[in-house]
């Protein structure tokens, strides 16, 4: 039997074999809605300021009840229907340029002034902040670890860590190179474990024009290079570790997330996640490190990390950064018109 006499046989098998119903023609099956649903449990609208909001980040404490504000200024909130906002008090602090809750009371924050930088360590229950240490500089970025510890960054291309521990505060990492800054923020990681190492990620453009994260430890045997690009133009907006160290989640240009090993060598391809539209210019990944969130102009998604799937999208306008709690129950979206969103797993 020729070859042309055989196709229509094995058309009428292949259909046999896969049965349509009238409506299943008509109605193809739809893409599985999202699963993990939030619903609108607060909303607020931050004091007015003539500056505007630039936001740095979100962050909530350790009993999911406080939620720090990172802008210019520090604001934290009681999220618990009252809405009741928290400042320092007695003290005209600079431009904010980093916090992290030490524990469920305590936060430690950095500012600076005309010439000067300043390292904070606040209890909430406190109106007064505890000063910690200054530094005779002026910078353009700051991250700082438990209140101690704070890495910097100056156009000049240095990028340095100090230890506040020691008095007067040492500089732990002095690193210069040839490459320049080419994304925001800066995060940096201290691992714990012994050896304890020091660990720095800071995005570069390398002379291919790829972002890179390099991680530096206290010797050469530490700097491990991570590509963040897909073979080609950066796409990361957005960078930030997970709790525990071992990945590190990036918010594209296009609208995906991308899941980053930091603990394969050598480097393994990026893995992809997609779901928004437009770029995503704040990634957040869950301290259990099952899901992560991404924010564009126009919403909010979230994705389950072993899945590979979206798992919930809700539209918020003039997003700008994203949090999840500790027990992954609550989010908050903070908006460039200085409104909060807080939603609340259904």
């Amino acid at each position: 039997m020729t070859a042309y006499r055989l196709i229509p046989l094995l058309c009428l098998f292949t259909f046999a074999m896969t049965p349509l119903t009238l409506e299943q023609a008509i109605n193809p099956p739809a893409t599985p809605a999202p699963t993990l649903a939030f619903h609108l449990s607060e909303q607020f609208t931050l004091p007015p300021r003539d500056i505007g909001w630039w936001w740095l980040g979100l962050e909530w404490n350790a009993t999911n009840v406080y939620l720090a504000m990172i802008t210019r200024e520090l604001l934290l909130v009681k999220a618990d229907g009252e809405d009741t906002f928290l400042q320092p008090q007695d003290h005209d602090f600079g431009s904010i340029l980093d916090a992290q809750w030490l524990d469920e009371e305590q936060i430690g924050f950095a500012d600076q002034d005309k010439d000067q930088t300043h390292i904070w360590r606040w209890n909430i229950h406190d109106p007064h902040a505890e000063l910690i240490a200054s530094l005779p500089m002026r910078l353009e970025f700051a991250d700082i670890q438990w209140a101690t510890r704070l890495a910097t960054g100056r156009k000049d291309e240095q990028w340095m860590v100090w230890d506040f521990g020691a008095q007067p505060p040492t500089m732990l990492v002095d690193y210069s190179t040839i490459f320049i800054a080419a994304a925001y923020p800066v995060d940096v990681i201290w691992s714990p474990v012994e050896p304890e190492m020091l660990w720095q990620l800071v995005p570069i453009r390398n002379l291919a024009g790829n972002i890179v994260v390099t991680t530096l430890g206290e010797d050469d045997r530490y700097t491990r290079p991570l590509n963040l690009g897909h073979g080609g133009e950066p796409e990361c907006n957005s960078i930030k570790w997970s709790f525990d160290g071992t990945q590190i989640g990036c918010g594209e240009a296009g609208g995906s997330v991308s899941l980053i090993s930091s603990q394969s060598i050598p480097p393994v391809p990026p893995r992809r996640l997609n779901g928004l539209d437009s770029p995503i210019v704040d990634v957040y990944l869950s301290q259990d490190g099952s899901l992560i969130a991404g924010v564009d102009r126009e919403s909010v998604a979230i994705w389950d990390v072993m899945e590979g799937e979206l798992v919930s999208r809700i539209a918020v306008a003039k997003g700008s950064v994203v949090a999840l709690s500790r027990d992954n129950q609550r989010l908050a979206v903070g908006s460039l018109d200085g409104v909060i969103h807080i939603y609340q797993q259904s």
